[in-house]
């Protein structure tokens, strides 16, 4: 079989190309699914149909050459790391199954007849050519089949929702059934994905002189998944002529439609819905009829037939419009309507935390006009108004400005984390600056700093604590004595034998030994493989050895998200919070991380702060609101939005960490290295910064600016990344002997 691999790399089938190949699904770049999942397809009118579906939907699957080379090459090798982990538990049938697998996607022959499982390594990629393998012969309805298993199918591999939904399209060109009702897997999809999905169906009713909404449109999935849309491109009639309840018709109206037809409908429907999910829908609607009209608001406020919640929700934005035009006394009066709704319990939780948060900003907006009369005022008001917990939220998220109200000074921060949240809440973080030599040389030490030796002490500590039947202490004794070889891989791959092997997460940690040996291989280094750890970790929760072992692993193929999730998992025992952090707050070993960090030009601490928070180091993951890659950037920054095979596929993170950088270095150069509005640019875009700015009259100190951010959610973001940043610094410095480390962290413990 080795032979016969080693011959199939000399030829390819007709459809593969020689292309590199996104991590997203392993070997096999597909160019529709690609396209889709960067929104290539969200508008209706500019979508290419034939026979009703999308002209591209068959576009042939892309092999990675060189990654079957390299993987040949490593399963042929005793010193890969594939090879030693299969010979700690004498595996050869797994071997075997491997490069027959890996055989199978180069031999159109072999893979005829190929068997595959749902859990087949390398299973989906290899149904994949066997449908597009059937077209070629001209045999439709083997490849309908082979369709219809891929679409019934998301549990195989990395396949997700996004496949499944593409193979339900191909699945239903190839067997000609357009279908009357609309599609089945769009229900299941993100939110980025669902108005993608969206799209393509719009276009494909058009096509067929259909409306998008038939007669038989009602129910509950149906109307949360439109609910759950930004742009609908529907008409009133297509609406009306549904199936939905008046209720529902009102609701989805509201929010769907826009101009003129938004405007007649809430006319037509001048009663909001009794639902509380559909009246908020209603609601939102009837301020975007109106935006920025705040008579308007406060009349809508003053509904009777509007549930308590909403119209607390309304006040408070009447009162922001108030206080930002310069009209406290009725910005007061609106802020105290909705805290007396709130005071009776009135609206959902998030609402109420939207209340709070606008308590905090409302202050801060005094403080910034230099009137801290009112500013206190505020605070009085909004801490009488909640109650119970939610007073003692408010006042804990509030704490940094007591010196207004109160005179005796906030508590000493006494750890890492604490005295980090306090520099950047008193608006201290340093500004941007480009590294230098000097500062790139003390990284590289920091990332050279060998980690075993904590781990494993982390290990022996918990054996030694535990309370283990005879079964079980047995077991902690072997794992014992391999935690006693020579730190460094070998005790990784030992104990991860003796813990994790035999379990389901085996054969899952030998997909991830392959995919770090292909890296190891291939000469053009290939994509990083997604983590094995988010699948692998519910497996290895309630026995704190295996998660052990699994961090032991994920140190040893510098998988630096694995290593966050499990270090997370697991209790400070044997080691010391601060060397906890080391966990917590990975630094990449050698490779393309790393590599790309350096050639960044912007510092390793943003760096990496920003993609602990944006992907959790995952280079190839795709958000459900459509951000790509290690650091999460949005499609239209990409070339291509990213849909390219090869080197400047956005999966690469060499290629996610240059355009971060970039992006971080225009916003630096913008806001003259301040932190804080170039975060909040990165996160929510130039204009809401600058917005932002504005609305504070165009300069502000750094901790108005921060607790005025108008997202909450960006807020949050601004603040986690500039104190991940700060314990990054720290941990550089420490970690690199450098004895210059930050006086403001001195003497910290955590």
């Amino acid at each position: 079989m080795k032979q016969q691999l080693r011959q199939a790399v000399g030829w390819l089938p007709w459809l593969v190309l020689v292309l590199g190949m996104p991590a997203m699904a392993g070997p096999l770049y597909d160019p529709f699914l690609e396209r889709f999942q960067v929104g290539v397809y969200s508008d209706p009118d500019e979508i290419s149909l034939r026979d009703t579906f999308p002209a591209d939907l068959l576009d042939l699957p892309q092999l990675d050459r060189s990654w079957v080379t390299a993987a040949i090459e490593a399963l042929d090798h005793d010193t890969s790391l594939t090879r030693r982990m299969l010979a700690l538990n004498d595996d050869s049938a797994l071997l075997d199954q491997l490069t027959d697998a890996v055989a199978a996607l180069h031999d159109k022959e072999f893979r005829r007849g190929y068997d595959v499982t749902v859990d087949h390594y390398l299973g989906p990629e290899i149904l994949v050519l066997q449908v597009f393998d059937a077209l070629a012969a001209g045999d439709t309805l083997r490849a309908t089949q082979e369709a219809e298993r891929l679409a019934a199918a998301p549990g195989l591999s990395d396949w997700n929702e996004r496949a499944a939904f593409v193979w339900e399209l191909r699945a239903r060109k190839l067997a000609g059934r357009p279908g009357k009702e609309f599609w089945n897997s769009p229900l299941a999809l993100g939110p980025f994905d669902k108005g993608s999905a969206w799209a393509l169906w719009v276009a494909h009713r058009r096509a067929r002189k259909l409306s998008p909404l038939g007669a038989d449109w009602s129910g509950e999935p149906a109307e949360r998944f439109l609910a759950s849309l930004r742009k609908g491109w529907l008409r009133p009639r297509n609406l009306y002529d549904s199936g939905f309840s008046p209720e529902a018709q009102a609701a989805l109206g509201a929010h769907l439609l826009t101009g003129q037809d938004r405007r007649d409908h809430l006319k037509r429907f001048g009663h909001p819905p009794a639902d509380h999910r559909r009246q908020g829908l209603w609601v939102k609607g009837a301020r975007f009829a109106r935006r920025g009209q705040v008579d308007a608001y406060e009349k809508l406020a003053l509904r009777k037939d509007l549930r308590s919640g909403w119209r607390m929700d309304i006040w408070r934005r009447s009162s922001e419009l108030r206080f930002l035009a310069g009209d406290d006394k009725r910005g007061m009066a609106d802020l105290k309507r909705a805290l007396d709704l709130a005071r009776w319990d009135a609206g959902p939780l998030a609402l109420r935390r939207r209340l709070r948060q606008w308590c905090e900003q409302a202050m801060v907006l005094a403080v910034a006009r230099r009137d801290t009369t009112l500013a206190r005022k505020i605070h009085g008001l909004a801490a009488t108004s909640f109650r119970g917990e939610e007073a003692e939220v408010f006042e804990d998220e509030t704490a940094y400005w007591s010196p207004l109200w109160n005179e005796a000074p906030p508590e000493p921060a006494p750890s890492l984390k604490a005295r980090s949240l306090r520099i950047v809440e008193s608006g201290q973080s340093p500004a941007l600056q480009r590294p230098d030599a000097a500062r790139m040389e003390v990284f590289a030490r920091a990332c050279d700093r060998t980690r075993w030796e904590w781990w494993r002490q982390w290990g022996l500590a918990w054996i030694a604590d535990a309370q283990l039947g005879a079964t079980d202490r047995a077991l902690a004794d072997r794992y014992a004595t391999a935690l006693r070889k020579p730190e460094g891989p070998a005790m990784a791959r030992a104990c991860a034998a003796v813990a994790l092997g035999g379990t389901e997460i085996w054969p899952r940690m030998i997909q991830a030994s392959v995919e770090y040996d292909v890296a190891r291989e291939r000469a053009d280094r290939g994509p990083a493989a997604a983590s094995v750890v988010p699948d692998v970790l519910p497996l290895a929760r309630g026995s704190r050895l295996r998660m052990h072992a699994l961090l032991g692993f994920c140190l040893m193929i510098d998988d630096l998200r694995g290593v966050l999730g499990t270090a997370t998992e697991l209790p400070a025992r044997g080691i010391s919070e601060e060397e906890r952090m080391r966990f917590l707050y990975p630094l990449p070993g050698p490779g393309p991380i790393r590599e790309a960090i350096a050639e960044s030009g912007a510092d390793p601490a943003l760096v990496l702060a920003i993609a602990r928070n944006e992907s959790l180091f995952e280079p190839n993951v795709r958000s459900r609101a459509g951000a790509l890659g290690f650091m999460q950037i949005m499609p239209f920054h990409y070339e291509s939005s990213g849909a390219i095979p090869g080197d400047r596929h956005w999966s690469r993170p060499e290629v996610s960490i240059s355009r971060g950088a970039r992006i971080l270095a225009d916003d630096g150069r913008r806001y003259d290295g301040d932190p804080y509005l170039t975060v909040a640019a990165y996160n929510a875009g130039p204009g809401a910064a600058q917005r932002w700015l504005d609305q504070l009259g165009g300069i502000a100190a750094r901790d108005i600016y921060l607790a005025w951010i108008g997202y909450p959610e960006t807020r949050r973001y601004v603040e986690k990344v500039l104190i991940d940043r700060e314990i990054y610094d720290w941990i550089i410095a420490s970690d690199s002997g450098t004895s210059a480390t930050n006086a403001k962290y001195d003497n910290t413990s955590e």
